[in-house]
């Protein structure tokens, strides 16, 4: 009971919207057209390899899922956060990178807002969570000081090994050239790149899906993760 109590605190501080709280891998249809579809099993059994690493006390990538709007991205990283929080009973949390992501922070400088002062203890609390889903990343007007906040958020969650899930409409290579390729080297360190190819489910009965996890950056050879 004591278990289920908090399971119950870490997934209502997680922010995930009401709707997708205890979604889980059993959740995510694998199937098209009555069949199953291997990579998607495979991604599932990524996440459960996942946490599996994490109770080990093992510093662990985390995923860069990108697609097309409607190919389950978030859906997904909703599932894995509540997922590695169930299995791991350590906390986590989910961001949407909009206007107001930044917004917020912004306000932590205006002399008015009474969240004045309060930047850092923002940043610091997302840097420290041991699992952060960051959704929507390339949404972001790409001013400078938006690219070296987000620059120092995922830096800072690089240095301490805190698991991190990306959602995008844009491939990684698209990222390449932000804050001066800073941005591309720590996602491809830190996470597995997984491309969802689909049609919008939302507009459709059923899904048709295909995931490609990539090995290798194409553009010079390299495997990902490799220095």
């Amino acid at each position: 009971r004591q278990r289920i109590s908090h399971i119950d605190r870490l997934i209502a501080n997680a922010q995930i919207p009401n709707r997708f709280r205890y979604k889980f891998l059993e959740d995510f249809d694998e199937t098209s057209g009555g069949e199953i579809v291997p990579d998607i099993a495979k991604l599932k059994g990524m996440l459960s390899s996942t946490a599996d690493s994490v109770l080990a006390g093992n510093t662990t990538k985390g995923f860069y899922l990108w697609g097309a709007p409607g190919t389950g991205k978030t859906y997904f990283s909703y599932i894995a956060l509540n997922y590695l929080i169930f299995r791991t009973l350590q906390a986590g949390k989910f961001a949407s990178i909009s206007s107001h992501f930044f917004q917020r922070i912004r306000d932590t400088f205006n002399e008015e807002s009474v969240q004045r002062g309060q930047g850092t203890t923002i940043l610091e609390a997302l840097s420290n969570v041991p699992f952060l889903v960051l959704d929507d990343f390339g949404v972001q007007r790409n001013t400078d000081w938006e690219l070296e906040t987000l620059y120092n958020l995922i830096d800072a969650r690089y240095a301490k090994g805190r698991l991190t899930i990306l959602t995008s409409n844009h491939s990684i290579h698209d990222h390449k050239d932000l804050a001066a390729g800073r941005l591309y080297s720590r996602f491809v360190e830190m996470c597995n790149l997984v491309h969802l190819n689909a049609e919008d489910y939302r507009e459709r009965d059923k899904r048709e899906v295909e995931i490609q996890i990539p090995t290798t950056d194409r553009s010079d050879g390299r495997s990902y993760g490799a220095r």
